[in-house]
């Protein structure tokens, strides 16, 4: 669309993205919605990963009144702000990872820190072990035996119980041989 929505273009209302990574889009205004963009009421943003884009991770193009609700989002290395309302737009982004929290008009629980990818130059945008977004999210309703992008439950009582900020969730991998000396 011109002037926006370089990855997903929303419109209207009851707009909800899940588990989404959105990466390497452009858009055709230098500060608006490279990954995320749209007009009319906005959206549900929900565990995504939105990083890498040409213009901002999150924006709005139109004057109209956008309302995004912003959650367990990573919105990071983004060309231009980490996220953009517009004119009359409010961003309420809660347990959140972005580069700034410049234009988030309201939320708690937002981390400004480098998420830690895996290998971004790689295309890797699982977290590494020492991420901030590891366990730093909220856990929701719907995350009850709901998968991340890999198809790794959303929620495990064996890594903590608490859900990650963005589309993956860490699960730490141990393989190697088990010595026991006695």
């Amino acid at each position: 669309m011109p002037g926006g929505g370089g990855g997903i273009w929303v419109n209207g209302a009851s707009n909800l993205l899940r588990n989404c990574l959105i990466v390497g889009n452009g858009s055709g205004a230098g500060d608006r919605g490279g990954g995320v963009g749209g007009q009319g009421a906005g959206a549900s943003i929900e565990n995504c990963t939105i990083v890498s884009n040409f213009a901002s991770g999150i924006g709005a193009v139109t004057a109209n009144s956008n309302n995004y609700q912003v959650v367990n989002t990573i919105s990071y290395f983004n060309v231009g702000a980490a996220m953009y309302p517009g004119s009359n737009g409010v961003l309420n982004v809660s347990n959140s990872c972005v580069t700034s929290t410049n234009y988030v008009t309201s939320g708690a629980g937002n981390i400004t820190n480098n998420p830690l990818f895996m290998n971004v130059a790689g295309g890797n945008y699982r977290l590494i072990k020492t991420s901030p977004c590891v366990n730093a999210g909220v856990n929701q309703a719907w995350m009850m035996g709901a998968l991340d992008l890999d198809g790794a439950l959303r929620i495990s009582p064996k890594v903590g119980g608490t859900v990650d900020i963005g589309a993956y969730e860490f699960y730490f991998s141990a393989s190697g041989t088990l010595l026991s000396v006695q």
